[in-house]
């Protein structure tokens, strides 16, 4: 489980909640698109990993 401790001592230990908020410390490079279509699709398409499961692999794309 990833985990982001921060310099107060507080921890984050979910994804989405982590590249928030090191996106909010460090604009660049935008880790949610560049603008709110691009932010919009990563946060559908993660939500969409979350709710189907990457897969046995880790993988989150099969062939």
């Amino acid at each position: 489980m990833p985990v982001l401790e921060l310099d107060d001592g507080s921890h984050l230990s979910e994804i989405v909640a982590i590249c928030d908020y090191l996106e909010a410390v460090q604009p660049e490079p935008a880790l949610f698109g560049r603008n709110a279509a691009e932010r919009a699709a990563a946060l559908m398409w993660n939500a969409k990993v979350e709710q189907q499961g990457a897969g046995g692999d880790g993988g989150c794309v099969s062939q």
